[in-house]
């Protein structure tokens, strides 16, 4: 889901792109919510499914007061665990940015440990998310997205504390595609562009296959204790 970083004085580090984190938009009673917050559901939206990307046109949201509680759910399942919740908004698009904000309070108000107020469209808006947004706040950086693009030492100095960087990776892959397929398309061969790719020895190297040839010997001849008679 791209890397998030922090940018503040906090521990807090990649928090939505770690392995088993998700998303869980759609989620219709709190009960779910709660199920899902067991089972490691890190962040949670109040857009109506089925969700679009936060600089998209035509998004929806749910009623704030009937997320509110599906936090709070995910909140009371949550316990003492280390569990780090994430409430975003996609409210400034359908209903303006102090609707947004207000959700952003809302939600911090029913357990989420930070909010993220999802395409503020400049950078009057993202002071104004500053101001009048408590507690931990994430910006979202989309490459062509609604938001300007800042730096980690500018969010903070503007008092952000979290930054995701949710489709830079999926954006710079798409273009390596592009480039490699046009090399394809013009010469018919890769031999001389090397540099616009990794090559299988390197590939093999950054996916640790010597391990898994070591961990497939391991096994290739194993027999169940109850089995070997």
């Amino acid at each position: 889901m791209g890397s998030l970083e922090a940018v503040g004085r906090t521990t807090v580090h990649r928090l939505i792109a770690e392995e088993g984190s998700v998303l869980m938009p759609g989620i219709q009673d709190s009960f779910s919510a709660a199920i899902c917050a067991k089972t490691g559901f890190k962040a949670c939206f109040d857009q109506v499914w089925p969700k679009k990307c936060g600089h998209m046109r035509g998004k929806m949201v749910v009623p704030a007061e009937e997320h509110a509680v599906k936090i709070a759910a995910a909140r009371e399942a949550i316990g003492d665990s280390d569990f780090f919740l994430v409430a975003r908004t996609d409210a400034r698009a359908p209903h303006g940015l102090q609707e947004a904000i207000r959700r952003a309070n809302l939600y911090r108000e029913a357990g989420a440990d930070a909010t993220f107020v999802e395409a503020p469209a400049n950078m009057e808006e993202l002071k104004e998310v500053v101001r009048d947004v408590k507690g931990l706040r994430i910006a979202n950086m989309i490459e062509g997205g609604k938001t300007p693009l800042h730096t980690p030492a500018e969010f903070k100095e503007m008092g952000f504390h979290l930054i995701a960087h949710s489709l830079s990776t999926i954006y710079a892959t798409t273009k390596a595609l592009i480039d490699i397929m046009k090399v394809l398309k013009d010469k018919g061969t890769t031999r001389d562009d090397f540099d616009k790719m990794v090559t299988f020895s390197e590939f093999n190297e950054m996916i640790s296959l010597e391990s898994w040839y070591e961990l497939e010997n391991k096994f290739k001849n194993f027999t169940p204790k109850s089995l070997d008679s």
